[in-house]
């Protein structure tokens, strides 16, 4: 049976939540970041029409008891690629699976959100990609896929792998954010246009020594990256 690829933005609006139907809030960026990791894998040469914003949790929140905007999810869209990147995403009060949550909103909603806010088509997404990741399961899990390429994700390099690849299922599995990008295509009401997962691209910067590591405040961080690209069936 061949796939039927929708010519929409399912699900239908009624049934999808928005930001603003979880409370939140969305603001613009006026310093605007540059995704540059991302560049050399995009198809042709950046138009610059990235868009920057910020989710946050407005002062009266029931989840914010401060007197500012509590910053949740700092995003950068670019329609002409059809890209995606995740700079900033902290949703819940630590790492640990079941942590208490700032918003019932799932990353993988918010971020169906976000595109649709942006002008955006989801089911002709490409690339979703995270910048700097931190999570500790996240990276462990990279160090793990560079290790087995012979390289070191404290270094500099770019590792690619693909369904198929020995290394793939166990990396979905430990890696929180390829296991999200998995869980976005496999739900029930798939936004992405019966998309799926092509490749996973890690790339490492090596130490950045102006940016703290995790574990030690006082020691550089490892400056890592992913991009996964999505393909799609082709139509009869």
């Amino acid at each position: 049976m061949e796939p039927q690829i929708p010519t929409h933005n399912p699900p239908p609006p009624a049934a999808r939540k928005t930001i603003a139907d979880h409370g939140l809030e969305r603001i613009r960026i006026l310093v605007e970041p540059q995704p540059g990791f991302v560049e050399p894998y995009l198809p042709r040469p950046s138009p610059q029409d990235w868009q920057h914003n910020e989710v946050c949790l407005p002062v009266g929140h029931p989840a914010n008891n401060g007197h500012a905007h509590a910053f949740l999810n700092f995003y950068s869209y670019s329609r002409s690629h059809n890209a995606y990147v995740t700079n900033y995403v902290w949703l819940t009060e630590d790492e640990e699976v079941g942590s208490p949550r700032f918003t019932e909103m799932r990353y993988r909603d918010m971020t169906i959100d976000n595109i649709i806010a942006a002008g955006g088509r989801p089911e002709e997404l490409r690339f979703l990609a995270i910048h700097h990741i931190i999570n500790k399961a996240a990276t462990k899990s990279i160090s793990r896929v560079f290790e087995l390429a012979g390289m070191r994700s404290d270094e500099t390099g770019v590792v690619t792998i693909r369904p198929g690849d020995h290394i793939f299922e166990e990396c979905r599995a430990s890696n929180p954010f390829l296991r999200g990008h998995g869980r976005l295509l496999e739900h029930s009401e798939d936004p992405t246009g019966g998309a799926f997962i092509k490749q996973v691209i890690f790339i490492s910067e090596g130490f950045d020594l102006l940016r703290p590591s995790i574990a030690s405040m006082e020691e550089p961080g490892t400056m890592v990256h992913m991009i996964t690209e999505f393909d799609r069936a082709a139509q009869p």
